[in-house]
């Protein structure tokens, strides 16, 4: 199951509230969350990271894509 939430143009810390209160949503799974500044990709990534979960990113043009994962071994 991939879940998708889209934090761009958000103030923090509301990026990474979102991303907790998705990740808290589901037993397990991935998470791909859109942001478009570099402090809430930073945020996000640690806060997830901190979480014991897998985390990697993909940067484009107008946003960074952070694709979390819950609940499988990597």
């Amino acid at each position: 199951m991939v879940k998708k939430i889209d934090c761009r143009n958000l103030a923090c810390p509301e990026p990474v509230l979102k991303t907790k209160k998705a990740l808290e949503e589901m037993e397990e799974g991935i998470l791909e969350v859109e942001v478009n500044s570099f402090s809430s990709a930073n945020n996000v990534k640690r806060f997830a990271q901190n979480q014991g979960l897998y985390v990697s990113e993909k940067k484009f043009k107008n946003k960074t894509v952070l694709t979390i994962v819950k609940g499988y071994e990597c």
